[in-house]
């Protein structure tokens, strides 16, 4: 590596370094990296190891890639993501290269601070079933409707049903009106 290049490596790596929030790389070997201090503290926070997505695959990080690389565009991604401890980060992705595994996908991490809710009070202030308190609790965590049927074993259909009826019985009209009600009733 000649002088200049590794100048632009220190410099990169000083700017990434200074950013606020954790910078996570998937790499061609399909391993997850930290790219920064914060995301160093995060790995040994959450407890992730580089193997994370073959190692567990159940975990809301190991989905959410495997979910971007197996989408056929392989769009940028922005979603909320409730990790085994509690905590939230919403997390952009870079995309899917249209190269494949060959290049890295990167993912920013922004921390979410949660303003505290009564889940279970709440949900029961409107006439829902069982099973659409289950979903409108996973639907306050931010989870897309595939993610909901994963995560309850059950279709996304029926996911789309218990939304709507979630919607209705909530007098909202989406899921951002479904939150601020929520928000509102807190």
């Amino acid at each position: 590596m000649g002088k200049t290049a590794a100048l632009r490596e220190e410099k990169l790596h000083s700017a990434l370094g200074r950013l606020r929030m954790p910078i996570i790389i998937f790499d061609e070997e399909q391993r997850l990296e930290p790219l920064n201090g914060r995301g160093i503290a995060l790995f040994e926070a959450e407890n992730l190891r580089g193997d994370l997505v073959s190692a567990r695959p159940s975990h809301p990080l190991s989905r959410l890639i495997d979910e971007i690389l197996q989408t056929d565009a392989g769009a940028a991604a922005r979603r909320k993501v409730t990790f085994p401890s509690g905590k939230h980060f919403i997390v952009e992705s870079s995309g899917k290269s249209e190269k494949g595994s060959q290049r890295w996908l990167v993912l920013l991490l922004e921390p979410v601070d949660d303003v505290p809710i009564d889940e279970d009070a709440v949900l029961k202030s409107w006439p829902l079933t069982d099973r659409e308190r289950d979903v409108g609790k996973l639907l306050l965590r931010g989870l897309s409707n595939e993610s909901i049927a994963r995560e309850l074993e059950i279709s996304p259909e029926t996911v789309k049903t218990h939304v709507a009826n979630i919607l209705e019985k909530s007098g909202t009209h989406s899921r951002g009106e479904f939150l601020a009600a929520v928000l509102r009733s807190r």
